[in-house]
């Protein structure tokens, strides 16, 4: 590995830690020197994984692992597919976000999960304008969509409610000045 890039990103992790701007760090490693969760209750199918790996074998790694660095050896946290899928893909060197502070097993295990749990949704018809904008077939495959997805979003219709007619009565209330001041 160029000693020049590793020196590159030791002044980065020091400037961010000067400036307060992430208590974390970056490093350069080779994917196989991680050490991947013993257990991980996030799955993906072979299909999905498939085109993970293809999304990375075309574009690289976008979305960075977070581990924890024992002094030792780098543990997964966050990121054990993409991680997977970089050495399924032939990445010798792979940058992670990385914390080397104390973490208890406790501690790990609560990152790992809530990583997988934090997720949003997909606002159905933005996505199916993001997707025709997309002309090129291999790309259109990296996203892990394909047009029998949307071909199975039918138009949202909006139905009027139509509320009975109520009835009304006008009330004036009139407060005391005692209870006014209470109010505000």
């Amino acid at each position: 590995m160029d000693a020049e890039i590793l020196g590159h990103i030791e002044k980065l992790n020091q400037l961010l830690n000067q400036e307060g701007v992430t208590p974390f760090k970056f490093a350069l490693v080779h994917p196989k020197e991680l050490k991947l969760l013993e257990k991980n209750a996030r799955f993906m199918t072979k299909a999905m994984y498939d085109t993970l790996v293809k999304g990375i074998q075309n574009q690289g790694l976008s979305s960075l692992p977070f581990c924890y660095f024992d002094g030792k050896d780098y543990h997964v946290l966050s990121g054990n597919h993409r991680v997977m899928g970089a050495m399924d893909a032939g990445k010798e060197h792979i940058l992670i976000l990385y914390t080397d502070d104390a973490l208890s097993r406790e501690e790990q295990v609560t990152i790992q999960l809530a990583h997988n749990q934090i997720a949003g949704q997909d606002d159905q018809q933005t996505l199916k304008e993001l997707w025709d904008e997309i002309n090129n077939l291999s790309l259109k495959e990296i996203t892990g969509f394909d047009d029998a997805y949307f071909e199975k979003l039918q138009a949202i219709e909006f139905t009027p409610i139509k509320e009975p007619q109520l009835k009304t009565k006008c009330v004036s209330i009139i407060f005391i000045q005692e209870d006014l001041d209470k109010i505000e």
